[in-house]
Order: C-alpha cells, then sequence, then structure tokens
C-alpha cells in the first residue's frame, strides 16, 4: 500500500512539472484564461498611466487612472463590435454587461490608447 501512495505521488510531481514546462507562465492561478479576464489584463498591460488622457476625468467616470483601472476590472468587452484597422484592434469596453456607458479602445501589439468615451448619450472624444 505504502508503495502504491509513493507512485501516486511520483506521477502528481511528474504531472506538475509537466504542467510548469509545456504551459510557461499561464500555470499561475491568477493568469487569465478566458477571453473577458484576458482583454482585460492585456488593456491594463498596455495602458501606460503616464500618458493617460484627461477625457476619461472629464466624463466623470473615473477621476483618474486608477479610476479606469477600477473600471475596467468591473467591465464587460464586447466582442462583436470588434474591428481590425491594420496592426491595431479597436474594442467596445462596457461598463457593465447591457450598459450604455463604455469606452472604445485601440490594441496594438504593444499599446492601449482610448479613443473615446460613450455616457448617457454624450461621447468624448479622446484624440
Amino acid at each position: 500500500m505504502a508503495r502504491r501512495v509513493g507512485l501516486y505521488f511520483v506521477g502528481i510531481l511528474l504531472g506538475v512539472l509537466m504542467v510548469f514546462v509545456f504551459f510557461g507562465e499561464r500555470t499561475s492561478v491568477l493568469s487569465a484564461w478566458l477571453p473577458q479576464p484576458r482583454m482585460r489584463t492585456e488593456i491594463l498591460e498596455k495602458t501606460k498611466q503616464e500618458a493617460f488622457p484627461d477625457c476619461f476625468a472629464e466624463s466623470k467616470l473615473g477621476e483618474d487612472y486608477v479610476g479606469f483601472v477600477s473600471f475596467i476590472n468591473d467591465a464587460h468587452i464586447d466582442f462583436s463590435t470588434m474591428k481590425r484597422e491594420n496592426e491595431s484592434r479597436i474594442y467596445n469596453v462596457h461598463q457593465s454587461k447591457g450598459s450604455d456607458n463604455f469606452l472604445t479602445v485601440e490594441l496594438t501589439d504593444s499599446t492601449c490608447t482610448l479613443l473615446a468615451i460613450q455616457k448617457e448619450g454624450q461621447e468624448f472624444l479622446c484624440q
């Protein structure tokens, strides 16, 4: 019986090692595996805090970059309205599912740019 338990744990250990080898960085519990969390993570990683536009504060959706992070963490990305332009992808990021308040963001390989904000029928251009 002890031999079986030992072999079982050796198999578990080998399996865990293989997961780390094959999947690399995506083995974290905090990794984003589904499309919504992956896009939220990508938007936050590629948005530069020092180059954050003032239009977000003007729209009163949040005061600064911290408000933007809070908005994105609770947001719903509308994949059906995604557009591709050359090397970039443009998404509408809704405040919550079915909300009329949304951001339009442009993602490239290295940056995320806030293009416009739609709040209660008003549009705030950020460019």
